[in-house]
């Protein structure tokens, strides 16, 4: 605790009074940054995890959709006339382009899932994590 002149003339903070003034903003720095880390780094897990609940929502309709069309296009290719060997064929042939159809859209998606992580990452988390783990 700073001593004033009448308690102790001798004291190092008497002598330089800016003493006492640093002494105060690095003590009130001790007690706020390590809450504001925590601040910064609470609002980075908040946006990783709109990022990651963004993500499963996305994953999940695809996932539906895909399920979806790859059963539309069975019961098309067993409704038709027409020889057998043809049916399986074309059946065949729908399945493939279905399939490729969605992995085609899986790629997108897990490309445009990793930009947008990387904008969430570069753009707010990567500065506010690396200040936190250095202070």
């Amino acid at each position: 605790v700073p001593q004033t002149g009448e308690s102790c003339p001798e004291c190092v903070e008497v002598a330089y009074p800016f003493l006492v003034a640093i002494w105060v903003y690095l003590i009130a720095a001790i007690l706020i940054l390590p809450f504001w880390c925590i601040l910064m780094l609470l609002w980075c897990k908040l946006q990783l995890d709109r990022w990651l609940e963004l993500s499963v929502r996305r994953l999940n309709f695809e996932l539906r959709q895909t399920l979806n069309s790859g059963s539309m296009t069975l019961d098309q290719g067993a409704g038709r006339g027409g020889t057998g060997q043809q049916n399986l064929s074309d059946a065949a042939c729908k399945e493939l382009e279905s399939v490729e159809q969605a992995i085609t859209r899986l790629g997108g998606f897990v490309a445009d899932h990793q930009d947008r992580f990387a904008q969430v990452w570069q753009g707010e988390c990567e500065s506010m994590v690396s200040v936190t783990t250095n202070l």
